[in-house]
């Protein structure tokens, strides 16, 4: 914790908690309920009384692994006085090691109570309620349980921008909120964030703009590059607190960090703004076929002592007994995205992975799929190579190239970073495969693909290299994509745009 951040309370617009409210339709599913705009803790009580019919089912020692010992100590105690250690761990392990769903609910309402009443550890719980609220698969629960979570999240976001406490930071909670909700539902998080003139809310942003950890995570986040987008609307409010600060050192530092290199950032990685954007109705189809091809050429079943296999460290262990819970198909994406990061290397084999890899792969198309499993699979893909028939290898790169024209599709703040996906299909495919998807690019006459390469040529850290051999570069390097853009430019009527890609065809030249 940067220790130059001091704590404060500020003062919140009352008009945003009528948002939480505004247009909700559980209202009249539960007419004899106050659905006034009211606080976390108000909301907590809702919370105790729309789960209330959610008994807890004797035996739930019996429904938890044996390294959770404490479970028998949930039972057996009125719901509100549990004791908030125990709940706090229970948290963590609910549904995958603990119990499941039904248990989740019960616990629920008081998970609620102690995450709302202790603010040291509120981002700890959060984190871990968030990660099981994802895997419990809590968009198909009954509208009113839904709709009750979302407000206890945005009236604790609210709680939280009033206050600023660098162990609680706005960015953390953020980043956890992405597990369960969309990037267009998030909208509403970072709008409040952008909106709210209290200094605490202004102050959480400076923290995250200064503190260098935070800064690591950004680049890979879909909040996170909205987050710069909101930058040029709030500096008229940013520059002012920034100099108005008693450490004038501090002030300085922030203020020359946001101006040469956090608007530098934006400016370079983000060139077209949202007058440019592309989303296609649908993204195309997999063909159901292709993903039972897939099925078919991978391992049968996984062989057996796949637990001997994994690395005992951490909770390396928990995950491979959950991984061994699930048919394949139904994997879930948590469990697939935690295996693509450590099969291969602490868990299992290439036997193991490839078993595995027809789900890992049918979960990168998914829209919430983590980005850090974009970057791992296909390395290993190209690991595995040797263990993979022809027609199973095959298989994986019809896939791929079929996910890489989804990408292509759409082009906006969170899908404009097609060179990046091709730099990646590079560490799974060489020669004249990884040429079909350059080929696939430029054989496109959509105006999405064609900004998608534009917007390559101004991240010229992914092909501009110096490494003679790579041959994303090369390919930039050679012309080819020079001509298309020429052609692209030649049919445009904007004026902005095609200085734009006046701008970019200079590059290459």
């Amino acid at each position: 914790m940067n220790k130059r951040f001091r704590s404060g309370v500020g003062v919140l617009k009352s008009d945003w908690r009528e948002i939480l409210w505004r247009g909700s339709s559980i209202a009249a599913t539960m007419p004899d309920m106050n659905w006034e705009p009211q606080g976390v803790s108000e909301i907590v009580e809702i919370a105790y009384q729309v789960f209330e019919s959610y008994e807890l089912v004797p035996g739930l020692a019996e429904r938890a692994s044996p390294i959770r010992d404490y479970a028998s100590e949930l039972e057996g105690v009125p719901l509100r006085t549990v004791d908030a250690d125990l709940i706090r761990t229970y948290s963590w392990h609910a549904v995958t090691t603990v119990g499941g769903v039904e248990d989740f609910k019960h616990f629920m309402p008081r998970i609620l109570e102690v995450q709302a009443a202790d603010l040291k550890e509120r981002a700890w719980i959060h984190a871990g309620m968030v990660t099981k609220l994802k895997y419990a698969d809590w968009k198909t629960w009954p509208e009113v349980e839904i709709r009750t979570l979302t407000m206890f999240q945005q009236s604790l976001w609210l709680d939280l921008l009033s206050e600023f406490h660098a162990f609680t930071p706005a960015f953390d909670f953020l980043q956890e909120l992405e597990k369960i909700f969309t990037s267009v539902e998030l909208e509403w998080f970072l709008d409040v964030w952008d909106e709210l003139d209290a200094e605490t809310a202004l102050r959480h942003r400076i923290y995250s703009l200064h503190n260098k950890e935070q800064q690591e995570r950004f680049p890979r986040r879909e909040s996170a590059l909205k987050f710069w987008a909101l930058l040029p609307r709030c500096n008229a409010r940013l520059e002012p607190l920034f100099f108005s600060l008693e450490d004038r050192t501090l002030a300085n530092e922030i203020s020359e960090e946001l101006w040469s290199h956090n608007l530098g950032f934006y400016k370079s990685e983000q060139p077209f703004g949202p007058e440019y954007y592309i989303t296609p109705e649908q993204d195309q189809e997999i063909p159901r076929a292709l993903i039972d091809r897939l099925y078919a050429a991978a391992p049968e079943a996984l062989r057996p002592g796949f637990e001997e296999r994994v690395f005992p460290f951490g909770d390396r262990l928990e995950s491979a007994w959950r991984l061994m819970r699930f048919a394949r198909r139904e994997l879930p994406l948590a469990d697939a995205a935690y295996f693509a990061h450590r099969g291969l290397r602490t868990m299992g084999d290439a036997e193991d992975f490839l078993y595995f890899l027809p789900r890992l792969l049918e979960c990168m198309a998914f829209e919430d799929w983590p980005c850090h499993g974009d970057q791992i699979v296909p390395g290993k893909i190209r690991e595995c190579r040797s263990h993979m028939p022809d027609d199973f290898w095959n298989a994986t790169l019809e896939f791929c190239l079929i996910l890489w024209q989804r990408r292509l599709d759409r082009f906006d703040y969170y899908h404009c970073d097609a060179i990046q996906y091709l730099d990646e299909m590079a560490a799974a495919f060489d020669g004249p495969e990884l040429r079909s998807f350059f080929e696939a690019w430029l054989a496109r006459k959509d105006r999405a693909a064609h900004l998608h390469l534009a917007a390559a040529v101004y991240r010229a850290g992914y092909w501009n290299r110096s490494d003679d051999t790579d041959p994303v570069g090369e390919w930039f390097r050679e012309g080819t994509v020079k001509e298309a853009l020429l052609r692209f430019q030649s049919g445009l009527a904007e004026p902005a745009l095609q200085n734009k890609i006046a701008a970019a065809i200079k590059i290459l030249s």
